[in-house]
């Protein structure tokens, strides 16, 4: 019943560094992608994305290397593009704006 978590804004990254700073060292799906068009990313709950108001790319990212990488993962307080057919854990909210779960796959 929820999405992959959405961070709009730092004030949205801070609530999940301290809450979730035990998790903060692995790498978390995020639900950022461009799945449907290259270099325009989406929300998987549908808000805008807006990199201009508010992103955290590692240096260098996001650099769709060689055309596979679609979806996004925060890591290590970044994020990096990479191949959506990846392992990893992921951290959802419901209803939107309430972080609610994060899941070993």
């Amino acid at each position: 019943g929820g999405d992959l978590v959405s961070i709009e804004n730092e004030k949205e990254m801070e609530f999940i560094r301290l809450r979730f700073s035990e998790y903060m060292s692995f790498s978390l799906w995020i639900g950022l992608n461009d799945r449907t068009k290259q270099r325009e990313f989406v929300w998987s709950d549908g808000t805008p994305f807006n990199g201009s108001v508010y992103s955290i790319w590692r240096d260098g990212e996001p650099n769709d290397w060689f055309g596979k990488e679609d979806c996004v993962e925060l890591y290590n307080n970044g994020w990096n593009d990479l191949a959506c057919s990846r392992n990893h854990y992921y951290m959802c909210e419901r209803p939107k704006g309430a972080l609610i779960a994060l899941w070993f796959l």
